[in-house]
């Protein structure tokens, strides 16, 4: 019976062996999360809203940025009823606009008529995204067409710290960060 058994394990060992090797490094409980959430939706409202291109220049003044009605809950909730459990919020295009009230560039939402210059829409949409249920995320692109510093050591200070501003608390548990390769001059 000892010499069964014995066999039996051996079998099922080489069986989980042959398993890894044939289908490589199996997933992890984080892995499996991620994938259960199938489907998650990006949010990019900008500048290029008011102005119809898909990649500004960073010349738009944020004075251009005058959304009269804006609605995260309503824009949430869709998403939500829709199946969507995670959202990504692009907080910083290429164009270099920050959707939230930055110290590392005036080119950001509180220097537009938003909310009284007030507002903070990455705020508004983790709030709304808590409220329903779904994970935040932020995408923050590297590529800056508004800063003067791009492609130099200080401008990657600023980025690092315009992270550490998304990163900081201030915006709840962010689930998610996204980053791209798009890069000029």
């Amino acid at each position: 019976m000892k010499k069964m058994l014995f066999a039996v394990l051996c079998g099922f060992c080489a069986v989980c062996s042959a398993a890894s090797d044939t289908y490589g490094t199996l997933p992890t409980k984080a892995h499996l999360r991620y994938h259960k959430r199938e489907i998650i939706a990006i949010v990019h409202w900008g500048p290029n809203t008011y102005t119809g291109q898909e990649w500004g220049f960073g010349n738009v003044p944020p004075s251009r940025v005058t959304p009269d009605s804006l609605d995260p809950e309503q824009w949430v909730k869709a998403m939500a009823d829709g199946g969507i459990r995670a959202v990504v919020l692009v907080a910083k295009h290429h164009d270099g606009f920050c959707l939230w009230p930055t110290k590392t560039t005036e080119h950001n939402i509180s220097k537009s008529p938003f909310r009284g210059g007030k507002g903070d829409y990455v705020k508004e949409m983790e709030q709304a995204c808590r409220r329903a249920g779904l994970k935040f995320g932020v995408y923050v692109s590297p590529w800056d067409r508004n800063s003067a510093h791009y492609a130099t050591p200080t401008y990657v200070e600023l980025y690092h710290a315009q992270i550490k501003e998304l990163l900081s608390g201030d915006y709840g548990e962010v689930f998610e960060m996204w980053f791209d390769g798009a890069r000029g001059g």
